[in-house]
């Protein structure tokens, strides 16, 4: 047989290849050969690979005399660590300084080599400071808000809340393209509970977590792919912001949206996982890490939290009211919802329009698509010629669809002015769009119905495309925008109808007769009835001292939207709506009474006068009288569109003639005016020092206000109490951000309840010396406003424990705060 034997010393190979072997047989000579060629080419190899070297962070240590002293660096390339001897040769306290141990790894031979001529110590009486790319051992982040960036340190716990957002400033040092760009792993205490990776050299970011099921799974992680990854800057950095809001996760790379996840996506519950994570961890080395990875917290209400470059943005688009402007087609405008974007549109009045369905003078009168960048968000086709609106957009479910729109017939599309032209105008309101052409609305559209997150669809669109080229182009298409807060925004027109009609509480005076009187919801209409004494009423069905207190009918121009006739004489009251469908119908109208509501009609006075109040709150119409609810109608009942049916109502009716007639029928309109809101409010003052008890008498809608000097911060609680316990509590920790506790609701994991945080984007707007909030509270939901405009609001639910309870004692408390 073959007995060979040969073998070797691999761990140095500049110090040649030695290799033992015994002969056995003289056919072994050729064997031995080979084996000597390779080894030779095996060295030369080793003795001129490349080696890829990574200076490492420095690290100071003391040295003493005779002292041994070991000074261990971090291999810069895979983690390896070298050990090296030192010593001195006096007895004073010197420093040596180590830069860098090189590891090298190829397939023909392995271990660890030293570059020692490339080494250098540097000894002196005083320690050296060393500036490097990485931290020193001895670095330590407090966790505090930092708006200068900070270097990463692989591996360590970073303290981290999510109030605050996570910036993150990569830079890629490849020449030869993109580069991973780490790793984020958000942590309570030890445990991870979510890591997201950036992939940009994968188009991909890379999610691990339990719960979330989004993406193809691979190597332990979610992979979602995008085909928009943004460019990084030229020298390669990338910025990328983390932001924790109120119901989702946000990630944005270099100011575009990247990711957002539900928390749902993430954990059972949300607010749970959302509260938990207390640090943040990176991971930024490997076999193609980035050149520089460094972050800063930066927390909401921060002065520093704008950098310059926001504020170099924000200076190159304006938004402020423009002049019409010709449309280019296709070119992407820059736009804020904030705005109204006004459109003018000509037809070409030669040239009609034609279809296998129908043929029309109209024409099609262009699209509108709003934009988050290059996405399409938003497209409204208006289409006179076919007397339809196109709507496209991924979640609306409403109209037909056909050629990837919805279609929303309109019967009565408003017709164009004599040189063949239409006025447009889109108003993007608290919670819906408005669309309106020649002054009469025509679409309205919740944004609930275009988007799962109905605030961060409002505050992505940063711009607007026109599409008017086609077949049957109009002959002009002009736009502009006119923004809130303009001086120019209300034109001549607009002055002229605010002067015909001044919608400001007005003193009771007498009705007439089938007359329209100007009116707005926005506006309580007050209503006082007397009756004639010396005459009470029949019927086939009962007699009574009572008598019929009039019909009350809101319309829009001639069309009656909704009539309610005041019916004491029979305990009963009647509506007319299209719609409504509530108790007894009959001669037109339906009949709701106390048996069917549990209600009875309050006395009169005793001069027979009773006084009725019609108010249209945010979710429902609700009549009183005497300061008693009479009727609640919520507005799903009258309609299947509450903003158009609200905004629609310019003008009232009254019918009181006739047969048992009342004696006197007078009216007066009562409308809120910030400018007099000092006149009838009764503000309680409270502070850090004095917290306010007070008790109320809530009714169906409790409405609280709360004041604060404009140039002051928040950080205030509002306690709603019921009998026995606390019911509910809505907190702001600033203008930006705050919460709504249930209690004995949801996990009952905090303080016995649920907490719900919210971010406020809307800005606030000051009244003189004051900000105002409204909290207006139901069984169904809170809103919190300011001027107008709604702050937040939560749906009340099953989980939601006492928060759908009545209120009888309010409470307050203030934090100290700078």
């Amino acid at each position: 047989g073959i007995n060979a034997e040969y073998g070797g010393d691999f761990s140095k190979c500049d110090q040649g290849f030695r290799t033992q072997f015994s002969l056995v047989f003289l056919e072994m000579g050729v064997r031995i050969l080979s084996a000597l060629l390779l080894a030779g080419f095996l060295s030369a190899v080793c003795a001129t690979w490349p080696v890829s070297e990574t200076t490492g962070y420095l690290t100071e240590q003391k040295v003493t005399t005779e002292d041994l002293i070991t000074v261990t660096t971090e291999a810069a390339t895979t983690g390896a660590v070298t050990t090296e001897a030192a010593t001195t040769e006096d007895s004073t306290t010197k420093y040596v300084t180590t830069e860098r141990t090189t590891t090298l790894n190829t397939d023909g031979c392995s271990g660890t080599r030293r570059r020692t001529s490339e080494e250098t110590e540097t000894t002196s009486q005083t320690p050296t400071k060393t500036v490097s790319e990485k931290p020193t051992e001895d670095y330590n982040d407090d966790g505090k808000e930092t708006t200068e960036l900070l270097p990463a340190v692989e591996g360590k716990l970073v303290p981290f809340e999510p109030s605050c957002n996570l910036r993150v400033v990569v830079t890629s040092g490849a020449w030869y393209g993109e580069q991973w760009n780490g790793d984020i792993a958000f942590h309570a205490g030890d445990e991870e509970l979510l890591l997201i990776g950036l992939h940009p050299e994968r188009n991909n970011i890379a999610v691990r977590n339990s719960v979330f099921k989004r993406g193809s799974l691979q190597w332990g992680y979610r992979w979602l792919y995008t085909d928009d990854y943004p460019d990084s800057n030229p020298d390669g950095s990338r910025e990328y912001v983390f932001s924790f809001g109120a119901d989702y996760l946000l990630v944005t790379c270099q100011g575009e949206i990247l990711l957002t996840i539900r928390y749902e996506e993430l954990a059972d519950d949300g607010l749970k996982f959302l509260y938990s994570i207390d640090s943040v961890k990176f991971k930024i080395e490997g076999d193609d890490s980035p050149q520089s990875f460094k972050y800063a917290r930066n927390c909401q209400g921060s002065e520093e939290k704008a950098t310059e470059e926001d504020e170099e943005k924000e200076e190159e688009v304006d938004f402020k009211t423009t002049d019409l402007a010709p449309a280019v087609e296709g070119e992407l405008v820059p736009y804020t919802p904030s705005c109204d974007l006004k459109i003018v549109v000509t037809a070409d009045k030669g040239r009609g329009s034609w279809s296998w369905y129908s043929s029309s003078v109209e024409q099609w009168n262009g699209d509108i698509a709003f934009h988050a960048g290059d996405e399409e968000l938003l497209l409204i086709g208006l289409h006179p010629e076919r007397n339809n609106i196109a709507v496209r957009n991924s979640v609306f479910k409403r109209g037909s669809l056909q050629w990837g729109y919805r279609w929303l017939y309109t019967d009565d599309y408003p017709d164009s002015n004599p040189d063949g032209s239409r006025e447009y105008v889109f108003s993007f309101g608290a919670d819906y769009l408005l669309v309106t052409c020649q002054g009469e609305i025509l679409l309205t559209i919740r944004y609930e119905e275009l988007a799962d997150d109905g605030l961060k669809f409002l505050y992505s669109i940063d711009s607007v495309k026109f599409k008017i080229e086609g077949d049957d182009s109009p002959q002009s298409f002009k736009y502009a925008r006119n923004c809130q807060g303009s001086e120019e925004k209300a034109t001549e027109e607009d002055e002229e109808k605010e002067e015909e009609v001044d919608f400001k509480t007005t003193d009771l005076a007498p009705a007439v007769e089938g007359e329209l009187v100007p009116y707005t919801p926005s506006c309580d209409l007050k209503i006082v009835v007397t009756a004639d004494k010396g005459r009470g009423s029949w019927s086939w069905y009962s007699s009574s001292v009572e008598q019929w207190n009039g019909d009350i009918a809101f319309h829009a121009g001639d069309e009656e939207l909704l009539l309610i006739g005041l019916h004491p004489e029979w305990n009963n009251i009647a509506v007319r709506n299209g719609m409504f469908a509530r108790g007894r119908s009959e001669w037109g109208y339906w009949w709701v009474d106390n048996e069917s509501d549990g209600w009875s009609y309050p006395a009169s006075n005793d001069d027979f006068s009773r006084e009725y109040i019609f108010s249209f709150k945010e979710d429902n119409f609700v009549v009183t009288c005497q300061n008693e609810v009479l009727l609640t109608i919520a507005y799903g009942e009258l309609t299947a569109d509450t903003q158009e049916f609200l905004s629609s109502i310019d003008s009232v009716k009254f019918k009181f003639e006739g047969e048992g007639a009342p004696k006197a029928f007078q009216h007066a309109r009562t409308c809120q005016d910030p400018d007099d809101s000092e006149d009838y409010r009764d503000w309680k003052t409270f502070s850090l020092s004095d917290q306010l008890t007070m008790t109320v008498n809530s009714g169906p809608e409790e409405t609280y206000f709360v004041r604060f000097p404009c140039s002051d911060s928040i950080w205030f609680k509002l306690f709603l109490d019921g009998e026995t316990e606390q019911n509910s509590h809505i907190e702001l920790f600033s203008r930006t951000r705050g919460n709504i506790y249930c209690n004995k609701g949801g996990y009952r994991n905090w303080y016995g309840g649920q907490r719900t945080d919210f971010n406020i984007y809307p800005s606030w707007q000051c009244d003189g010396q004051f900000m105002i909030l409204e909290v207006v509270k139901t069984t169904e939901q809170i809103v919190l406003k300011n001027g107008g405009n709604i702050l937040y609001s939560k749906q009340l639910g099953t989980r939601d424990g006492n928060c759908y309870k009545k209120t009888d004692e309010v409470r307050t408390q203030v934090w100290d705060y700078d």
